[in-house]
């Protein structure tokens, strides 16, 4: 091809993306009250760095959001409106007038989950995938998974100080690994990178054959594998950085531990249930940096959604776990993070997952003490699938913990 035929083309193809780009700038809202994003035009023009990091995403939402903590915007023609406030977010979630697939998302989680996992499936189907899927998460249940929890814990916690104390070290993917090896079964993940495992939630269910088909199951233990693994590693990590940076908060929570357990080296449902403080500091680390950055709802019918309400204050960039405390009776509590998400459809399994990381917290921080190290790479959350993750890891200095301070 010639010099002139390149060039040729090259400005035939400048001539349409700069007549798409005005087209698009020339949309008009499609709610005219409710602000329009700026950064539509990067559509063309960064729209990787855009939708592809948590900045970018955090763009869309909270700097183009107006006072009511709303804007909208397209993607790929969609529309989108972006919701942040407490009481909003409760009108959404709660509504049951949205279709049964969210367009372009949809085949993304597909591939991903598969279509017959129970955070894809809808109506009767979704309804007799939860009541199976919650008897596994009952208290007798997550009672009995403690102790594997508080053992795998501990290795976790042995793996670190017999490796670790020489040097920085990133503690995110030993969490993956750990883990891993709580919801699996004959294996040794902590120590090994190449683990055989299948999730424990591939117990055999009587009840299963009431209408769960082979792919449903099978769909839904990738889901658990996923959610499971993937997500409570991501949540651990952050916590353990957070701490780090604020040891006054890393000594607070192992004084409650030290009150909470005495003597008792394996935690269980009921002490888990004491450490109020040390669960405050993870739900405010996944309140920060939430493993699951959106959840989506594509409505049928009209929804109305007004008022006024601010979420977490002046300081809801701060680390203060002691906000969950404060504020635990408030009646839009669960609106105010999504990290589980809320309403009928929230994360069956929330305690399990609340749960394994106050175990893991209360062992490991018992027998660690965890810093920052000064030339650690910045902490940077990166989109990575349905998730987001540590762009360039967590970077942790660990030392034995000689005796916990005292309340």
């Amino acid at each position: 091809m010639s010099s002139p035929q390149v060039a040729a083309i090259a400005a035939v193809g400048v001539a349409t993306a700069v007549f798409l780009l005005r087209r698009l700038l020339q949309v008009k809202p499609f709610i005219p009250s409710l602000k329009m994003s700026v950064h539509l035009h990067r559509i063309f023009f960064g729209a990787g760095e855009l939708f592809n990091s948590v900045e970018g995403l955090g763009r869309i939402t909270f700097d183009e959001a107006d006072d009511n903590g709303m804007c909208q915007f397209y993607v790929m023609g969609a529309r989108c409106i972006s919701v942040l406030k407490a009481e909003h977010i409760r009108t959404v979630v709660l509504a049951s007038n949205f279709r049964q697939r969210v367009p372009l998302f949809d085949e993304y989680v597909d591939a991903i989950v598969g279509t017959k996992s129970l955070v894809q499936v809808m109506g009767h189907e979704w309804k007799l995938h939860r009541k199976l899927i919650s008897r596994a998460f009952g208290w007798q249940n997550l009672a009995s998974m403690a102790p594997a929890m508080g053992s795998i814990a501990h290795e976790f916690a042995s793996h670190l100080l017999a490796t670790q104390t020489k040097s920085k070290f990133d503690v995110f993917p030993m969490l993956k690994l750990a883990t891993l090896d709580i919801i699996g079964t004959n294996c040794n993940p902590v120590s090994h990178s190449n683990p055989q495992t299948m999730p424990s939630a591939a117990a055999h269910n009587e009840d299963a054959s009431g209408g769960v088909t082979p792919q449903s199951f099978a769909d839904n233990l990738l889901t658990f594998l996923f959610a499971g693994y993937d997500t409570t590693s991501i949540a651990l990590a952050y916590t353990l950085h957070l701490l780090a940076a604020h040891p006054q908060v890393q000594d607070k929570v192992v004084a409650e531990i030290q009150a909470v357990l005495g003597a008792d080296t394996a935690p269980t449902c009921d002490t888990v249930s004491r450490l109020t403080f040390c669960a405050a500091v993870v739900t405010e680390s996944v309140r920060l940096f939430p493993p699951v950055l959106v959840t989506m709802r594509s409505l049928e019918a009209d929804l109305h959604v007004g008022g006024h309400h601010g979420n977490w204050g002046a300081d809801a960039a701060a680390f203060r776990p002691e906000r969950h405390l404060d504020e635990i009776h408030g009646k839009d509590k669960a609106f105010r993070m999504m990290a589980f998400s809320a309403g009928p459809r929230n994360c069956v399994g929330m305690r399990f997952a609340m749960m394994e990381a106050v175990i893991v917290l209360a062992v490991v921080l018992r027998r660690c003490r965890f810093s920052l190290p000064t030339d650690a790479p910045p902490v940077r959350p990166v989109v990575a699938g349905l998730v987001q993750k540590p762009e360039h890891g967590i970077w942790l200095h660990v030392q034995p913990r000689e005796s916990a301070p005292a309340l």
